[in-house]
């Protein structure tokens, strides 16, 4: 009996998986909500089975109506569709077969269930088994319906609270019933039931559901993590910019719109409609930079500090005439204001302006129906503000910051007092809503995850993405729209029946979209989608056919046709709220004009050196980007080059990487430092600390490429920056879109230049010190850095100092290590190798096993006996390979540019890379002098023959640096001349050196052929990159003296950009691509043990280099 209960309950637990998936996929549900479910519908099935004792259909519609009333008509329509629609049709039983499956189980199950609860016997069983299977079914479709229900409750509310994770928990399924009445009512019922019915139960019905009837005793729902203060107060901030960001849209862009208009009689309209809004601005400028600087220019946030003195001077006051206005005289200037016969043609022109369509209405309605509701923001978030600031009064941990915020709240109570006695009832809502909305959202998910889970609950949605295209959804919910084909009909049309003519439509408005579904039985059909940036909103006046009617259209360009969706609502409250959503989405076009009257004001040349216009005297650009669209640098001074290396409006990976490879061909480690730390130091405009209109001049554009500079960006903007409100937001903005950011990736490439070029400042420790002193300088600036910043320059010293350790472990291991092979290439990404083991090979541990060591005829630590012929030839190839790949990887890349190898000073320039040269023509002399040593011929063939096995077991591998090694031994003079030699090898030797020949030509085609198409782990042969990198260097200049006039040459006045030297980035590019692809095969180890008494023989090398 056990077994049999525990199949049934994983049968019901499948289908409540199976529609919790069909109406919101992609959404979890927690064994605990499952069982709440199964707790709440196997309740309503015992006591429809049990309260009226049903024998037929007919009772048990009764019972239903008389327990679920309200749910009751929908239940037996549904129901009565699924009885005569069952069993499916052929056509239809492939089509989820797991859910048909599980429905046929369920229906047999709940057969038996009747049958055993009604205590037929076996001639009544024959007799009535037509209606004992249609109230199964019934059952079965009740069960269904309840839980689609249930589901689709907690699915919405999940969606809409935006927690971390989309999963249906008990809590969450909970608070979903409480929310619609005839859920609430299903409760009630279940409960009522329990009392009634207690001590009563059904064994037929716990078996298919196993109801845990103390499902709910010692279960406490989980608690919230309380808060700290940092994160109210950057919550405090989120709200406070997304405050001013609407009053901007107030001041800066309908107010300005009706200044020049409103004057002599007209100018009362201002005042009676906007008030003193512009305080309220200017108030909330000031409160964002307190809230950012108590944020990220303190060690400890100190919201109180920073606050205190706007309150002190009672700066919070304006809230109170501001109220006065929205509760008095602003609804009704408004209206007046747009019927204004004076203003009738101003309001034409911005129609033809702004309007996607000709007599567009959409200035008209955003007026109308926007600006109401914005002025009423700035009472919503004054009780936003002031339940921040009590909610930071317990976290505050300073003594100071917490006196402040006790003083604040004292002043702030008795001004909120005087507000609440004059709040009306539209304004309480509105307040209630943001707080219920704000205590939903304190885990909030991520939008394009919320969009993608919209989507997936859209059947046959068409187009692009919609995360692709929209950053968050505005508002949804359910519409009649008017049948597309009698949208443009006139009223006279549409008096045929209303019934007639509209459809039901379930709408999404996204701040791009507006998606328009048919509601389904398991979810929503996609019907239509319209761009909201190519509609025009129209306001439909009430009729007898159509009331609270507005009509969205647009214009399909595929066919150049009038698209029109006239919206039924069922209220006038309604419809203020659907054209507000969509209107709002409309201000988007009016809001880029404001961006370019705040321009962003950047520091003169004469301040800041990295500021100089971009020419064609100090860069120029290439005539094509990247990949990422970014502008790639040809030429260009070392100042612009750094510029570049740190620009405030992009990153270009690829660029830093580049010029972190490339930099010492024209500058010193210690200058580029150098003039990191003065781009880093970035000055305040003098404009915007004198408030002055001086005139910069701007030079041509350096390419087709534009900058800031070029843009005129740096130039005096349109309108005057004096002091105020203007002066205030051109400072914010070049602190957040200029100073920041190219302090930020000061920081970046710093990082970088640290972790990945670490040799410049192991070998120069003045530079080292530089760094560490400018570091630790910023970490203990707060006045200058935020908080990122200064976490951004600890974890830099927490790098150098990692790597500072690095280099005292391994010179101790160089002290106590013995003679023998240590390979260097298995380090992590901070360079600190890790631990050896005598019993754990040192590879990779993502990569394959190493092979065992092969042995010949040598064994073991017989090293006397080791050679060419005694040792296996796969393993001497191994042990040279993970030689080969040690003095490879040692290379860096300093080490390559500049053909540094070439030069004078070079043992102190590129050690490593000439360490592998030496070494591999030491390993191709001693190759072959061993087969010159010999004393007969047929060992001289054995040696040639064993050779050759090597050199195949080094391209198997990717050798390719032994591979030439053995190559050029065989292929020397004296080697070749052995000619009867060479033909007594087998002919599968003599073809082997073919191929090999063929491999390693004089111009290393087929070698170069090869390395593009071998995967890693490999050794390239070095000799490839360094001839390559030779002749760049010889062919192309890294450094271009500008030209000099002949008047200049006689003595004549010199120009401006006369002694600037251009440094050819685009040959550094070349060069550097060629070492990346030489670190890219450095990256990536080979999984072989390594046999230390291999390595310690050293095969017979020569006393001098005239010993050969």
């Amino acid at each position: 009996m056990l077994s049999r209960t525990q199949q049934w309950q994983r049968l019901f637990l499948e289908r409540i998986y199976q529609l919790c998936n069909g109406v919101h996929p992609g959404m979890s549900i927690d064994k605990e909500a499952v069982s709440h479910i199964r707790h709440l519908v196997g309740d309503v099935v015992r006591q429809l089975l049990d309260g009226g004792r049903p024998t037929t259909l007919t009772d048990l519609e009764k019972t239903v109506h008389t327990l679920l009333p309200q749910l009751a008509n929908s239940i037996i329509k549904d129901a009565t569709e699924f009885i005569n629609s069952w069993p499916p049709k052929k056509q239809q039983r492939n089509y989820n077969s797991a859910n048909i499956k599980t429905l046929h189980e369920l229906n047999s199950k709940l057969v038996l269930i009747i049958k055993e609860h009604l205590g037929l016997k076996e001639k009544e069983k024959k007799e009535r088994e037509k209606e004992t299977e249609r109230m199964a079914l019934f059952l079965v479709s009740l069960c269904d319906f309840l839980t689609e229900d249930i589901l689709k409750w907690a699915g919405h509310y999940v969606k809409n609270v935006r927690n971390g994770a989309m999963n249906i928990s008990l809590q969450n399924l909970k608070i979903a019933l409480n929310a619609d009445k005839n859920l609430m009512e299903l409760t009630e019922a279940v409960q009522n039931g329990d009392e009634e019915s207690e001590g009563i139960s059904l064994a037929g019905t716990t078996l298919l559901f196993d109801i845990d009837w103390n499902l709910d005793e010692d279960r406490k729902p989980p608690q919230r993590v309380d808060a700290d203060y940092g994160k109210v107060a950057r919550e405090f901030l989120h709200y406070e910019t997304q405050y001013l960001s609407s009053l901007s849209l107030i001041v800066n862009v309908l107010r300005r719109r009706f200044e020049p208009v409103c004057t002599g009689n007209l100018a009362p309209y201002l005042d009676e409609i906007f008030g003193n809004i512009d305080e309220l601005h200017d108030l909330s400028l000031q409160v964002e930079r307190c809230l950012e600087d108590a944020i990220e220019m303190c060690d400890t946030p100190s919201v109180g500090s920073t606050l205190w003195p706007l309150a002190e001077g009672h700066d919070f006051d304006c809230y109170v005439d501001f109220l006065e206005l929205i509760t008095g005289t602003m609804p009704e200037a408004v209206t007046k204001l747009l019927k204004e016969p004076r203003l009738q043609t101003f309001l034409q022109g911005e129609e033809r302006t702004y309007s996607a369509l000709q007599n567009g209405q959409t200035f008209h309605l955003i007026v109308a129906h926007v600006l109401p509701s914005l002025l009423q923001l700035p009472i919503v978030h004054f009780y936003r503000s002031v339940e921040f600031l009590k909610k930071l009064y317990p976290l505050s941990c300073s003594e100071e910051d917490h006196i402040d915020l006790q003083n604040i709240i004292g002043y702030f109570d008795p001004l909120v007092a005087k507000i609440d006695g004059q709040l009306t009832t539209e304004l309480r809502r509105l307040i209630k809503c943001d707080r219920e909305q704000r205590q939903l959202n304190d885990s909030p998910i991520s939008q394009l995850e919320r969009l993608q889970q919209l989507q997936k609950r859209i059947d046959g949605y068409e187009g692009k993405n919609i995360g692709q295209t929209c950053t968050e959804l505005i508002k949804e919910g359910s519409l009649q729209m008017v049948r597309p084909s009698l949208s443009m009909q006139t009223p006279e049309s549409l008096r045929r029946g209303r019934h007639r003519i509209l459809t039901d439509r379930f709408v999404f408005v996204f701040d791009q979209l507006v998606v328009m579904c048919k509601p389904h039985k398991n979810g929503l059909k996609f019907k239509e989608r319209i761009n909201i940036r190519k509609t025009e909103m129209r306001d439909v006046e009430d009729s007898e056919e159509l009331k609270n009617a507005f009509r969205i259209e647009s214009v399909d360009k595929t066919h150049n046709v009038l698209q029109a969706y006239t919206f039924v609502c069922r209220t006038k409250s309604d419809k203020d709220s659907w054209m507000t959503a969509i209107l709002d989405r409309l201000l988007d076009n009016y809001t880029t004009e404001e961006k370019k009257r705040i321009p962003l004001i950047i520091p003169d040349a004469e301040q800041y050196k990295f500021a100089d216009p971009d020419t064609e005297d100090n860069i120029m650009f290439e005539d094509y980007t990247s990949s990422s669209g970014v502008p790639v640098v040809k030429k260009g001074t070392v100042v612009k080059l750094v510029e570049r290396l740190t620009y405030h409006l992009y990153t270009d990976n690829n660029y830093v990487k580049t010029f972190l490879i490339s930099f010492r061909s024209f500058c010193s480690p210690t200058e580029l430092l150098s003039l990191l730390m003065q781009r880093f130091d970035v000055p305040q405009p003098a404009r915007l600390t004198a408030h002055s209109n001086e005139m910069r001049p701007g030079g041509p554009l350096a390419g087709r490429y534009d900058t800031v500079q070029s843009h005129g960006l740096s130039s005096p903007p349109p309108y005057p920056i004096h002091g105020g409100v203007y002066s205030e937001q051109s400072f914010q903005r070049f602190r957040k879109e200029y100073e920041r950011p190219i302090q930020r990736r000061v920081l970046s490439v710093l990082q970088q230049w640290v972790k990945v070029h670490w040799y410049d400042f192991d070998n120069d420790p003045q530079l080292l010190k530089t760094l560490e002193d400018f570091l630790n300088k910023s970490c203990h600036t707060p006045a200058k850095l935020t908080n990122q910043h200064r976490k951004f320059a600890k974890i830099i010293l927490s790098t150098i100092e990692k790597r500072k350790c690095a280099n005292l472990m391994s010179s101790n291991a160089g002290n106590t290590l013995g003679a023998g092979h240590t390979n260097g290439a298995f380090e992590n990404d901070d360079g600190v190798p890790l631990p050896a083991s005598p019993s754990t090979p040192n590879v990779n541990c993502f990569q394959k096993k190493p092979p065992e060591i092969l042995w010949h005829t040598a064994g073991k630590g017989d090293v006397q006996n080791y050679d060419l012929l005694t040792l296996h030839p796969v393993e001497i190839a191994r042990q040279l390979t993970i030689l080969h790949f040690d003095l490879f990887k040692a290379i860096k890349p300093i080490e390559m540019v500049g053909s540094a190898w070439m030069e004078a000073d070079k043992m102190q320039k590129s050690p490593q890379l000439l360490r592998l040269v030496h070494h591999s023509n030491d390993l191709t002399y001693w190759l072959a002098r061993s087969i010159l040593d010999t004393d007969s011929q047929e060992e001289r063939m054995a040696l040639l023959a064993r050779s050759l096995e090597v050199m195949c077991v080094f391209e198997e591998l990717h050798n390719f640096t032994g591979l030439v090694a053995f190559f050029s031994a065989l292929n020397t003079t004296y080697i070749l001349r052995l000619t009867y030699t060479w033909e007594r090898l087998e002919q599968h030797y003599r073809n082997w050196f073919d191929g090999f020949k063929e491999l390693c030509d004089t111009r290393w085609q087929q070698l170069k052929k090869r390395l593009q198409s071998v995967d890693p782990p490999c050794i390239p042969f070095t000799g490839v990159y360094m001839d390559h990198i030779f002749k760049l260097d010889t062919a192309h200049k890294t450094v271009f003296k500008p030209k000099v006039e002949p008047a200049e040459m006689e003595g004549g006045p010199m120009s401006p950009n006369t002694g600037k030297v251009l440094v050819s980035f685009m040959k550094c590019r070349k060069i550097a691509a060629l070492i990346s692809e030489v670190q890219m095969y450095q990256n990536q180890p080979y999984a072989l043990n390594v046999e230390p008494s291999i390595q310690v023989s050293n095969g017979g090398t020569f006393k001098d280099s005239d010993d050969f």
